[in-house]
């Protein structure tokens, strides 16, 4: 089972959260700035191990309801 590591929330910029969801993949708070502009993104990560322990990726979608998808 996933435990949320700093690390990993690190590798995301603006990660406030990442949490293992039901599926598997991981639930994720994201809040990012691009100017004046202030969006809070809720979302799904899927961890890549299969390259594993040198190498991991990520991949994923987010939702920010007015401010768009990601």
């Amino acid at each position: 089972m996933f435990k949320q590591s700093r690390s990993i929330t690190k590798c995301i910029p603006g990660c406030e959260e990442l949490l293992e969801a039901e599926d598997g993949t991981l639930a994720a708070k994201v809040v990012l700035k691009i100017g004046p502009i202030k969006a809070k993104f809720k979302g799904k990560v899927i961890l890549d191990l299969s390259s594993g322990p040198t190498k991991y990726s990520f991949s994923g979608e987010g939702d920010g309801g007015v401010a768009g998808f990601a």
